[in-house]
């Protein structure tokens, strides 16, 4: 199972690295939020989220979404990732 966590900033991104263990958020997704206004970010993060899902269905079982607070973004990503509920 992979556990995915709609990352809500590119801060939030590096603390991730820094302090949770077996965390590695990828530089280029950091850019990718950094470079992305405020008020995209949650767009973008939808859409980050879906492409880790799409990347993992070969080889994972299922998908642990922990939104963090931001519950509104479980049903797109369900639904873009086209995951079965």
């Amino acid at each position: 199972m992979v556990g995915i966590v709609p990352l809500k900033s590119a801060g939030m991104a590096r603390y991730m690295n820094e302090n949770i263990a077996g965390i590695h958020v990828p530089q280029a997704m950091i850019d990718r939020l950094a470079d992305t206004k405020r008020e995209d970010r949650k767009k973008v993060s939808i859409e980050i989220a879906v492409e880790l899902i799409r990347a993992m269905k070969e080889i994972c079982q299922g998908v642990h979404l922990m939104p963090l607070g931001w519950d509104d973004v479980v049903a797109p990503i369900v639904e873009s990732a086209e995951l079965r509920p």
